[in-house]
Parts: C-alpha cells; sequence; structure tokens
C-alpha cells in the first residue's frame, strides 16, 4: 500500500481527534478501549462543557484552529483548498461557540 500525503492526513487528523477526545470530555466521555473495557474517564475538563471550564478549554481550541488554518492559507494550495480550509474552519468555530453557549 502505497503512503500517500492525504491518507497520511486523514489518519493523522483521526488520532489526533482520539487524543483529544480523552481528555476533554465529562460525563459524556467515550469508551475507547471497547471491547477491551467498558472504562471511560470522565475528565475533569471540556470543550464545550461551561460547567468544567469550557470558557478556558474552549477559546484555547479555537486559537490553535485559527493557528493551523493560518499555517495552511500560507501555503501554496489551490482556490478551492483554500475555501475548504476556510468553510472547515468556520464549521470549528461556530459549532463550539454553539455548544458552549448551549450549555
Amino acid at each position: 500500500m502505497e503512503k500517500t500525503p492525504l491518507a497520511i492526513a486523514f489518519a493523522a487528523g483521526g488520532l489526533l481527534h482520539l487524543a483529544l477526545d480523552f481528555p476533554l470530555h465529562t460525563h459524556d466521555a467515550r469508551m475507547h478501549f471497547w471491547p477491551v473495557s467498558n472504562w471511560a474517564f470522565e475528565s475533569p475538563v471540556s470543550y464545550w462543557d461551561n460547567a468544567a471550564h469550557a470558557g478556558i478549554v474552549g477559546p484555547i481550541e479555537a486559537t490553535m484552529s485559527l493557528g493551523a488554518a493560518i499555517i495552511l492559507w500560507r501555503r501554496p494550495l489551490s482556490k478551492w483548498l483554500y475555501a475548504l480550509v476556510a468553510v472547515l474552519l468556520a464549521g470549528e468555530l461556530l459549532s463550539s461557540g454553539v455548544w458552549r453557549f448551549v450549555f
């Protein structure tokens, strides 16, 4: 199997998501080690739950997302990739803000 940059990016994104899911979910924690174990780590911090410090974690997450988008925008990409980065950044920022507002 050939290692293409796109496949590497998707795999890295999935692994990064799992790594950050683990410490940033409180009562909605997932069973990351299923089927080996039904245990779920309930973190004291959350990126969306205001009762679990989302007011601190959320802005840090938004800043990191904005930083990643800026790094991508500085690279020579096609116009549709610049647009895709902008749409994904907007989705990230809007979804995080909505959940912090709701909860």
